[in-house]
């Protein structure tokens, strides 16, 4: 609801002095006011497998890099050999289709799609579903270095670990009221599944 693509019944979103009502946000709104989602199902909400690694990494910035009569293939690509360089998406081959690629390295594929926007607020939602242990420290820090840069994250979770590595405030939610806060030592994996367990 926060990213317009399920429509909302009240509340507005404040970034960086821009609000808006959340009954009218629309998904191409948010993005205009430098809010991101990283869907949980990557696969097809965030990207389209079916497409390249250059294609899809690139959809965010098409009018940036392209004019409006042609593609600049080759600036395309070498953005997207940039993008699959900082973000570690392995094979280093943008040409390859996304869907042929581990979900860990399409997962660093739909950030490095977003992140370069150097979006305001970011939406995840499960970001590490379905990613293999050895991404998912490399999604973390991807998450960890925009926010340093002053990105807001906002973190929809059922994962524990995951929680305690992103978050600084940890809420409970139960039938969409909060339940409990988590803040500072209080955010750890015991801390959090007995929250979760008492707001059951």
């Amino acid at each position: 609801m926060t990213f317009g693509a399920t429509p909302a019944q009240s509340g507005t979103l404040d970034i960086a002095g821009d609000r808006v009502e959340l009954a009218s946000m629309s998904p191409r709104r948010a993005i205009g006011m430098g809010c991101i989602l990283i869907p949980g199902d990557r696969l097809p909400s965030g990207a389209v497998p079916s497409l390249t690694v250059c294609d899809n990494v690139n959809q965010p910035v098409l009018s940036r890099i392209s004019r409006c009569w042609a593609l600049a293939q080759t600036a395309l690509i070498r953005n997207a050999y940039l993008l699959t360089d900082r973000f570690d998406v392995r094979p280093r081959d943008p040409t390859r289709l996304l869907g042929a690629l581990s979900g860990g390295n399409q997962q660093k594929a739909v950030l490095a799609k977003w992140f370069q926007t150097e979006p305001r607020l970011i939406l995840l939602d499960e970001p590490t579903q379905g990613v293999d242990v050895g991404a998912r420290a490399q999604v973390f820090e991807a998450i960890a270095a925009a926010a340093r840069s002053g990105a807001s994250i906002l973190c929809a979770s059922s994962d524990y670990e995951q929680l305690t590595a992103i978050c600084d405030r940890v809420l409970v939610f139960n039938r969409g009221a909060v339940m409990e806060e988590l803040t500072g030592d209080k955010i750890n994996k015991s801390a959090i599944a007995q929250a979760c367990y008492r707001a059951d």
